[in-house]
């Protein structure tokens, strides 16, 4: 979207509040990555760039150990994991992240097309909010954010300080339930922001209007304006920074086109400017400073016009400091210096065989130029020697001639002006010691002069030597260039430097001394030229702006100009067609002695670019043809029926390649696979709330393999999130695990294997209710394919245990099938029944479960009263804290559900669970032994439920489980509670009823009456109740509403969480304030030994 569309959405009447992002946003850094930055910390805390890796992994260990329920992080956390994982002191980490927030408020600066944007909006009175996923604190953002003039907003949303986040949808529903409180709907807000998922997709799937702007790195990646190589050098020196600063000035405009197919400027001189020659003269600058320290030069000569913009450019940096450097110009000019030729005939006739004028000079202008002759001179030697003044002068011998006839004209003239010169010179250089003199190159022709003439000695400085002085010591240069290279790009290269470096005025012509002052004479038909000026005044700003930045660390960077250099070199001997035009409209004048046209270089240049010539005949008919080609390739018949062919190929080739897939197993195996002790099978990397790290922890130093249920996740992620050895399962029944809508054909040893194994039948007719686009065949060929799959995987690991995590998962239920086939021990992993801990099971998950089978022994595990203390105080600070297994939404819907409910009549919440994933589908003894006594899913128990509560009257309240469908028939007395914070329904209730739900122990914690239909950990706790018996349901529920969490519940509640926590959770490890739960080192002693 253009900036354009953007304000005028800001305008629109529809909109009524205006989010913005802050990082690439309204803020900018001036850097390419914000890691960047951490350079500038260490190099502030006196540590060297180790410190930008540490400060890293720093952040990455503090995310990868927050609690799942909380989204961000804060800068406290990250210097905590410095502390803990990289042994630095806390006063040394407190330190750094003092230091780091400096260094944030010092360097973040407007984006200034955002910023216009942000002012818009105040001006058209609309409520201005600020949105962040950030890790610094909000009133250390407020601050940075004051200081950039970004004020008078109605709010600031930070990541790290709520907990919630954009990333995660939870911020913006936290938003819009704060703003619908006011009124306004979320319709009418509008985000900006420049990450895609973050400020695009995830407020558009809530309702807001996402609007992406494409921050300058991106933008400028995405053109490749630089070479992968040139590029890859920049991001690991300190030229990092100036070209992060350049790049934020080109693409503020966030919608500037730039058209990167033909040019690499987008044919624009300001962008020549800002990306190549800002930071080469910026470099150059800060090594000719330097450099003179290191020398101990007293005094530098900036030989004019060179010198200009050099000394333009040090006074920027010496501003406000103290200088043992006298910078002082010297004006000097080959015509100036040419009188020194005529001291001597030998040198005269030499420099004229050396650098004859143009055969078309006329005899007049000749003997001005070359002899220095006044009208006066010239009018006597034309009269002695017959000169017809406006006649040419003619080739080199014709010049030769006329040279010994005016000679002596030559040498008095020049004698005078030669004197003025010397004088000048001791006056400039006055009592300078170690002396210097600037001048863009190449010879070190001013230095010789210097040393020739007065016996001064000098050290040359240029930008550039020539090849061929590549052995004088005496002349110090920052860039040199090859003889192959000039050749190839001489034509320009001078002249663009010349040019940009000089004062815009005449060259000099003499120097003209009058009572001890000297004046200067300069050619006063010397026209400056716009697109110079505004180059010169654009490099001036770009780096006062920079050295303004940076003034604190300036010293500290180590800036180059070699890769800008590079790059400039690479442009002038290859250039694109559009950026050619970055030259069109300047001129190079350099005639003092030869004569010509003025702008000899810059034409000769652009004529030697073939390639950018007319084209030819051919050419043009292959465009014309290439044209018509694509016309009727575009045609949509034609391009309708190749698509339907190339759909109808890409179908039969993956049911080709799924059919040898499936039948044989044994080619998804790598033969170095080795046998191990333990496996850890689960989708868990997919979705990791701690179980990754937990995993990792434990199995530290063992002989373990995770074997992977996520064939849509890379081996090399998952190997990084469990630090362990991994393989991939290569189907698996999760929904991007498995293709859909291929139709696939049975084997007769398939449907063998099938027949021989009636739970592989009834897993698989599991996969046809759960996957409906699951093609015809699929689920069966894909259960004897895992069958086989797991068989062959046992059979080279040979492990000696093997960890499931959710056994109910049809692929990880085929795996357990292989165990009891293979005689292996199986352990079944999954979350705690409290929030914060993890369980593992011998027997089962759930009702199949250890103390859902042995309530009796469960009931008498001893505890004491220290242990009872503590189950009280775990479940207040559970309640506290509104922890959940499940990260809950922020919104207001509970607000709709309170106006929809009957105030006098008791309110009966249902909560469903994901039946696929629980073991009650499909539904048969197995599940009525171990589940469901009576309901054959959700759905089923809701049909009963919701007749009872319209039967007396009751509020009935559905929440059903997010992965399920909401029934059809839905009756209007129902209220639908989706998506709302299940804490906030269950104190809403007077009785919380499930069948297989964990929101039992939710509601338990809250202290409401729960009804079981079902059997989980809690069967016979004597802490629910518990209405196995469909005709038994509206007595039961009657009696919960009527006697609710008696006393005698919450004690049994209490006792049944005390021996949870003693003899069967496990502490999950995630950072939180009060621990609870076995130790990781039970789990290791008891499983892993």
């Amino acid at each position: 979207m253009t900036l354009k569309q953007i304000s005028e959405l800001i305008k629109s009447e529809s909109v009524k509040i205006i989010s913005f992002d802050i990082f690439d946003t309204l803020l900018v850094r001036p850097c390419i990555n914000p890691s960047d930055m951490f350079k500038i910390i260490a190099t502030r805390a006196g540590l060297d760039e180790s410190f930008i890796k540490i400060r890293q992994l720093a952040e990455q260990y503090a995310r990868e150990n927050k609690p799942f329920y909380e989204d961000d992080i804060t800068i406290d956390d990250i210097y905590r994991h410095l502390h803990l994982n990289f042994e630095l002191s806390i006063e040394e980490c407190e330190r750094l992240k003092i230091i780091e927030m400096e260094v944030e408020f010092d360097y973040l600066y407007p984006k200034n097309s955002i910023q216009d944007l942000f002012f818009e909006a105040l001006e058209n009175r609309k409520k201005v909010i600020i949105v962040s996923d950030m890790y610094l604190p909000k009133n250390f953002l407020e601050k940075v954010l004051e200081k950039n003039n970004y004020k008078n907003y109605d709010g600031l949303f930070v990541s790290g300080d709520l907990k919630i986040s954009k990333g995660s949808g939870r911020l913006f529903d936290f938003i819009i339930a704060k703003f619908e409180k006011m009124g306004f709907d979320k319709s009418s807000i509008l985000h900006i922001g420049d990450n895609q998922r973050a400020d695009v997709n995830m407020p558009n799937s809530k309702g807001i209007k996402g609007v992406r702007i494409v921050n300058s790195s991106d933008r400028f990646n995405m053109l490749h304006l630089l070479d992968s190589i040139q590029y890859s050098k920049m991001v690991f020196t300190d030229n990092r920074f100036i070209l992060g600063f350049m790049i934020n000035k080109v693409f503020d405009h966030i919608s500037r086109p730039y058209d990167k197919e033909h040019s690499m400027f987008n044919g624009e001189i300001e962008n020549f400017t800002n990306l190549l020659l800002t930071p080469i003269f910026y470099a150059f600058a800060r090594w000719l400073l330097e450099d003179c320290k290191k020398n101990n030069i007293d005094t530098l000569l900036l030989v004019y016009r060179d010198g200009y913009l050099i000394e333009k450019i040090l006074n920027i940096f010496l501003k406000d400091r103290e200088s043992q450097i006298s910078i002082k110009p010297l004006r000097l000019s080959r015509k100036a210096l040419y009188a020194f030729d005529g001291l001597s005939k030998k040198e005269c006739k030499k420099k004229l065989v050396a650098i004859p004028a143009s055969a078309t000079m006329t005899v007049e202008n000749f003997l001005k130029l070359r002899f220095l002759m006044d009208d006066f001179q010239i009018a006597e030697a034309s009269e002695k020697y017959n000169f017809v003044l406006d006649a040419y002068v003619g080739d080199v011998k014709n010049q030769l001639t006329i040279a010994d006839q005016v000679y002596e004209y030559f040498f008095n003239n020049a004698k005078k002006k030669t004197e003025v010169i010397k004088d000048y010179c001791r006056h400039v250089i006055a009592d300078g010691e170690n002396i210097a003199v600037f001048d863009v190159g190449y010879s070190g022709r001013i230095c010789k002069f210097l040393k020739d003439v007065l016996n001064v000695e000098t050290t040359a400085y240029h930008m550039f030597k020539h090849f061929g002085f590549k052995g004088d010591s005496s002349i110090r240069t920052y860039f040199d260039f090859s003889n192959t290279f000039f050749q190839h790009i001489h034509i320009i290269h001078n002249q663009i430097f010349e040019d940009i470096l000089s004062e815009p005025v005449g060259t000099l012509q003499e120097i003209i001394k009058k009572n001890d002052k000297f004046d200067f004479i300069l050619d006063n038909k010397y026209q400056a030229q716009d697109e110079i000026l505004k180059v010169q005044d654009r490099i001036l700003n770009n780096i006062e702006e920079f050295y303004n930045l940076f003034k604190k660390d300036i010293d500290t960077l180590n800036i180059h100009g070699f890769d800008f250099y590079h790059i400039l070199t690479r442009f002038l001997w290859q250039p694109k067609a559009k950026d050619m035009n970055v030259f069109k409209n300047l001129t190079f004048k350099d005639d003092f002695i030869i004569g010509g046209d003025n702008n000899i270089g810059y034409d000769k240049w652009f004529a030697s670019k073939k390639n950018f010539q007319k084209p030819n005949e051919y050419c043009t008919v292959r465009k014309i043809v290439k044209r018509y080609y694509k016309k009727f390739k575009n045609f949509s018949f034609f391009q309708n029926f190749k698509d339907k062919l190339e759909l109808k190929k890409q179908k039969q080739s993956l049911q080709k390649n799924i059919q040898d897939l499936f039948e044989l197993p044994s080619k998804c195996f790598d033969d170095a696979l080795e046998k191990k002790d333990f496996l850890f099978v689960g989708h868990f990397a997919s979705f990791d709330k701690g179980v990754c790290r937990y995993i990792s922890n434990a199995a530290q130093g063992k002989s373990a393999l995770v074997v992977s249920t996520t064939p849509w996740l890379k081996k090399e992620f998952v190997q990084n999130k469990l630090k362990m050895p991994s393989i991939i399962v290569p189907k698996a029944t999760f929904n991007r695990g498995y293709d859909g809508n291929v139709d696939l054909n049975l084997t007769e040893s398939e449907k063998y294997i099938l027949e021989r194994n009636p739970r592989l039948k009834e897993i698989s007719l599991r996969m046809k209710l759960q996957y409906k686009d699951m093609g015809k065949n699929y689920p069966d060929k894909m259960v004897v394919f895992l069958f086989q799959y797991f068989d062959i995987l046992l059979k080279k690991t040979s492990p000696k245990k093997v960890f499931i995590w959710n056994k109910f998962n049809a692929t990880h239920e085929i795996f357990y099938l292989v165990c009891l086939k293979s005689n292996i021990q199986c352990i079944f992993m999954e979350f705690g029944v409290i929030p914060g801990t993890f369980n593992f099971d011998l027997q089962g998950q759930m009702g199949e479960s250890w103390i859902a089978n042995h309530t009796s022994d469960f009931n008498k595990l001893e505890i004491d009263l220290g242990e009872l203390e503590n189950a009280k105080k775990v479940l207040e600070y559970i309640c506290k804290e509104k922890l959940c297994r499940n990260l809950q939404p922020r919104n207001n819907l509970i607000d709709d559900i309170k106006r929809k409910i009957k105030k006098d009549r008791p309110t009966i919440v249902y909560f469903g669970q994901n039946d696929f994933e629980a073991g009650m589908i499909p539904y048969n003894q197995h599940v009525v032994k171990y589940h469901s006594p009576w309901s054959v899913d959700s759905n089923d128990a809701y049909r009963a439920l919701s007749e009872i509560c319209i039967k007396n009257n009751w509020n009935f309240i559905y929440k059903p489980h997010p992965n399920l469908e909401w029934l059809e028939e839905k009756k209007s007395e129902i209220i639908d509670a989706r998506g709302v914070d299940i804490h906030e329904l269950i104190d809403l209730a007077d009785v919380a009823v499930t069948i297989l739900s964990q929101s039992s122990y939710e509601a338990l914690m809250r202290g409401k009456p729960v009804v079981m239909l079902g059997y989980t950990h809690l069967k016979y706790k004597n802490c629910t109740y518990e209405a196995f018996a469909k005709d038994d349901v509206e007595q039961i529920l009657d009696k919960a509403i009527k006697d609710g969490f008696t006393e005698e519940m919450r004690k049994n509640f209490h006792s049944h969480i005390a021996r949870l926590l003693k003899y069967y959770l496990y502490d999950d490890y995630v950072i939180r304030k009060f621990k609870y739960g076995k130790k990781i080192e039970d789990f290791q002693n008891e499983f892993l030994n």
